[in-house]
């Protein structure tokens, strides 16, 4: 399967409370913009993880963290 998520800019972003669920409420603006990423889910034959899922990242190198 193929998908074509759609890009943003995070104009701000402030995280509130801690949920009882474990994830945060937050308080964010995104601003949209005319890109897509490309992101392809193939069936892992073998994949070493326990969930039989595999990551893997192509395309051209981002610096940062």
């Amino acid at each position: 399967m193929i998908v074509f998520p759609n890009c943003k800019i995070n104009l701000g972003l402030h995280v509130r409370a801690k949920r009882a669920d474990g994830f945060h409420d937050i308080e964010t603006v995104f601003y949209p913009v005319p890109l897509n990423d490309v992101l392809e889910f193939i069936p892992a034959d073998g994949a070493s993880s326990a969930s039989g899922l595999s990551f893997q990242l192509t395309g051209i190198p981002v610096a940062g963290d």
